[in-house]
């Protein structure tokens, strides 16, 4: 009876472990490349890895390792048990039903596999997902678009787009309508894209529904179709911006944001990526494109909003760019928002103004196609330039200055070089041509109109003075040296700089604002760079060098007590270890790297005079050392073909002692590594310099 009923569950086991062996032996790799089909097939390792997370897929890998666990411990409960038949009837009940469970999970997993083999099955699991699976549909709805599945395309767009508009604001889920977006985008604008994805407007629909408008991302876009010759997607592009401007952003009530002289919203923003995509039409040769779309309109009477439509609009975008490419903070937005070239490389930034001035150029060429109705105004009227900003008759007043006419300039070279490919009448250019040599004629007599200001004066002469009493503590003046009695040298130290006249006269603000500290930081300069010039002539007969780390060290050693200075020559020597030490530190700018400790008794000094024996007139009547040629720029009148140079100059005398300057002179070096070089050798400075 014992055999026999070993016998049976040594059966019983041999037919279970072969039912396995089969399973697993050739159904999962049978079901490997099932998986690697649908890989292949939707080409989306999104796809692929939302099939891992199906529950059938899960609970099949479980019962697998559970029936491998069963087929490992089972002949050893069987041997073990020997004799007792119901642990052993009881372990094959077991092992029999989790080898049911797998099998029923194996048709199950069959069943999923079927699910996602057909697009349409796997569509309609997705959609029954809480989680969305938004990407997982649009990798459904780029396959429709490969099999021209044109309904299955539709049904997956029209669900992402019915979904993405009731999601909510948060975070995570605009990130994902933005990789939506992307996605669509760019696939759509891949040369090798199927020819209904290239016509079809829904990746448009998906970019003006960003809270945030992507435009880097659409600049790409468009750039690819522009260069596949795509036309329909970019006319399409167009009247949907249209519609956006005129029916939303118009009527944005954002307070504007000022950064850095330029108004920064949404309108603003808007309308010059526009101006830049006109301008890379013109670039890429499309210019019958441009004529289309500078000519579309939404409304009745016809509104061109986001074309330039007067001399004035016009002239204020090219105000605008100018700002953009001058203005060291917005130095790369044309570079990197807006590149014209595919690769980037030198002086980008001036290839997309240039292409962008073409452009303005172009706008002007055809304003006499502009009805009065369309900006209210006549689109050939410029703007008035004047030495004040009072309105007159409605026209508007810009400041009268060379800049503008500059840029005016810019614009007619622009119209000469462009006229070839717009083929406008003659008269027509020649009208826009005058208008620009009137408004450059009417600039240059308003400049010689402008009358001198002397509220820019006084603010000059006060920030002068200002900058001159903070810069001065720099150098080695009386207060810091013992020396009684010297060789005087008379020295006079000029600076001069580029002075527009704006700065000077009446009608416009003032363009350099940091003026008078470039001009007092070179006179400082000339002066340091003579003072340091001393030790050059002056050799010591005690030199050590050390590393920065060892400043401290060093100075303790030399035992300085208040009769001693310490000069840091290039070296800053830190206020922490100043403090610590007796003697005066004193820390002036040179191109050496050096400290020097002199006795305070024989340390050279610079002492200011007042001297009338120049051209050039006192800053003021107070006592001011400095003296400028304010009056005789006064006297003038501003130019409109160059800057004027602002001059000041200030005379001092060099004391030095009559003997020759005994100083120890630590040459500091920024070396890292474990030699100490001469620390150890520096002893107490009275040993050398005490008188």
């Amino acid at each position: 009876m014992d055999f026999m009923d070993f016998s049976f569950s040594n059966s019983t086991y041999t037919a279970l472990l072969a039912l396995f062996a089969a399973i697993f032996g050739v159904g999962y790799p049978l079901i490997i490349q099932a998986i690697g089909e649908i890989d292949k097939k939707y080409d989306s390792t999104l796809l692929l890895k939302c099939f891992e997370e199906e529950p059938d897929f899960k609970r099949f890998n479980k019962r697998v390792l559970t029936c491998i666990f069963f087929s490992i411990t089972t002949p050893f409960i069987l041997f073990l048990s020997n004799g007792v038949p119901y642990i052993q009837i009881f372990i094959l009940a077991i092992a029999s039903i989790a080898m049911l469970s797998l099998l029923m999970s194996s048709i199950g997993l069959y069943k999923l596999f079927l699910s996602y083999y057909y697009p349409s099955r796997l569509f309609d699991i997705l959609i029954s997902k809480p989680d969305g699976r938004y990407m997982e549909i649009l990798d459904i709805a780029i396959y429709a678009v490969k099999k021209d599945n044109i309904g299955l395309y539709n049904a997956c767009m029209q669900h992402l787009y019915d979904s993405i508009s009731l999601l909510s604001s948060d975070k995570p889920q605009i990130n994902q309508i933005t990789e939506i977006t992307k996605r669509i985008l760019n696939y759509s604008s891949s040369k090798d894209a199927p020819n209904m994805l290239k016509s079809d407007t829904v990746g448009i629909n998906f970019y003006f529904s960003l809270p945030t408008l992507n435009y880097r991302l659409m600049w790409i876009t468009l750039q690819r179709h522009i260069n596949n010759d795509n036309f329909d997607w970019v006319m399409n592009y167009w009247e949907y911006a249209d519609q956006y401007y005129s029916f939303k952003l118009i009527h944005d009530n954002d307070k504007p944001q000022v950064r850095n002289g330029l108004i920064d919203n949404k309108r603003e923003k808007f309308k010059e990526f526009h101006i830049a995509l006109g301008a890379f039409l013109l670039y890429s040769g499309k210019d019958g494109w441009l004529k289309q779309l500078m000519r579309f309109t939404n409304q009745l009477p016809p509104k061109y909003e986001l074309t330039l439509c007067s001399f004035t609009e016009i002239f204020d975008w090219l105000i605008h760019f100018d700002n953009l490419l001058q203005d060291a903070s917005n130095q790369f937005i044309l570079e990197v928002e807006y590149p014209f070239t595919k690769h980037g490389g030198v002086q980008v930034d001036y290839i997309a103004y240039g292409a962008i001035v073409k452009y303005l150029a172009y706008s002007m060429l055809f304003l006499d196609e502009i009805d009065y109705n369309v900006r209210y105004m006549d689109p050939m009227t410029a703007p008035l330039p004047c030495t004040s900003n009072d309105e007159e008759n409605g026209i508007k007043i810009i400041p009268a200055n060379k800049r503008y006419i500059r840029l005016a300039i810019q614009l007619k070279k622009s119209i000469n070089e462009i006229k070839t490919i717009v083929q406008r009448p003659l008269d027509v250019e020649s009208r826009v041509l005058k208008a620009l040599d009137d408004f450059i004629k009417e600039c240059n007599d308003a400049i010689k109109k402008k009358e001198w200001s002397e509220e820019k004066e006084n603010l000059i002469k006060d920030q002068l003075t200002f900058e001159f009493n903070r810069q001065v503590n720099s150098l080695i003046q009386k207060k810091d040296s013992s020396l009684s009695y010297g060789i005087e040298e008379k020295k006079t130290a000029k600076s001069k700089v580029r002075i527009d006249s704006n700065d000077i006269y009446e009608g416009d603000y003032r363009y350099s604002i940091n003026l008078e500290v470039v001009i007092i930081s070179s006179l400082i300069r000339n002066i340091q760079i003579a003072y340091n010039h001393l030790f050059l002539l002056n050799h010591t007969s005690l030199n050590y060098t050390i590393r920065y780390a060892d400043i401290e060290p060093a100075l303790k050693k030399l035992c300085l007590s208040e009769q001693y200075t310490v000069i840091g020559f290039g070296v800053e020597i830190p206020q922490s270890i100043a403090q610590k030490i007796p003697a005066n530190v004193k820390n002036i700018v040179a191109h050496n790297s050096e400290i020097l400790i002199l006795n305070r008794g024989m340390l050279p000094y610079i002492s200011f005079i007042r001297d009338n024996t120049n051209e050039l007139t006192p800053l003021d009547d107070k006592g001011s050392f400095l003296y400028t040629n304010l009056d005789k720029l006064k006297e003038g009148s501003p130019s409109s073909d160059e800057n004027s140079n602002l001059e000041v100059m200030v005379n001092y005398k060099l004391i030095v002692p009559s003997e020759i300057i005994k100083y120890i002179r630590i040459r500091v070096f920024w070396d890292i590594t474990n030699k100490t070089f001469d620390l150890d050798k520096i002893v107490n400075a009275d040993n050398y310099l005490k008188r």
